[in-house]
């Protein structure tokens, strides 16, 4: 159809922008970050939540209360709401994720956030797993070196290119 050819070709720009012109995008990025307030509240899920770290044990409980943790604060002297989700290095396994307005997850240099490959871990879905939520939030972000792996090679066989979507296996 001619929405999935334009999605495709979105996608497709987006991609080429990003590998040939990064210094644009940087600089892009650069403005973006100068102009936002930080909140000053920092939480570790490791030692502050005692979230595991090891891949095998889920931490979803730990993480979200770090999440739901945060997003409720509010500095006395700035009046910033939110706060940060520090995840130090490690492999954190969790289902279903509820992003919650005013904050910021932050995955360091060597950490990994895995999507559990368990359906029985994303209460909201139907058809599909969503991993991350945010429902009716605002001033949400995702940075640092770390990773977020999808673990789709576990329940994806291909992408359909023609019906712009991934097959399950």
């Amino acid at each position: 159809s001619a929405e999935s050819m334009f999605t495709f070709v979105f996608k497709w720009w987006c991609l080429m922008h990003i590998l040939f012109f990064p210094q644009r995008l940087s600089a892009i990025d650069t403005d973006w970050a100068n102009n936002l307030r930080y909140p000053s509240k920092t939480v570790n899920v490791k030692t502050d939540f005692n979230a595991s770290g090891d891949g095998q044990t889920y931490d979803t409980t730990a993480i979200q209360a770090a999440i739901d943790s945060v997003s409720t604060y509010v500095d006395p002297k700035t009046s910033i709401a939110g706060g940060i989700v520090y995840f130090p290095r490690g492999h954190y396994l969790s289902g279903q994720l509820e992003l919650r307005s005013n904050t910021f997850l932050y995955l360091s240099k060597g950490s990994t956030l895995y999507a559990s490959t368990d359906p029985a871990h994303y209460p909201s879905a139907k058809s599909e797993w969503q991993f991350l939520v945010a429902k009716q939030a605002s001033n949400i972000g995702i940075f640092g070196d770390g990773v977020i792996n999808g673990q789709s090679h576990k329940y994806v066989s291909k992408y359909d290119l023609y019906l712009n979507k991934l097959m399950p296996q």
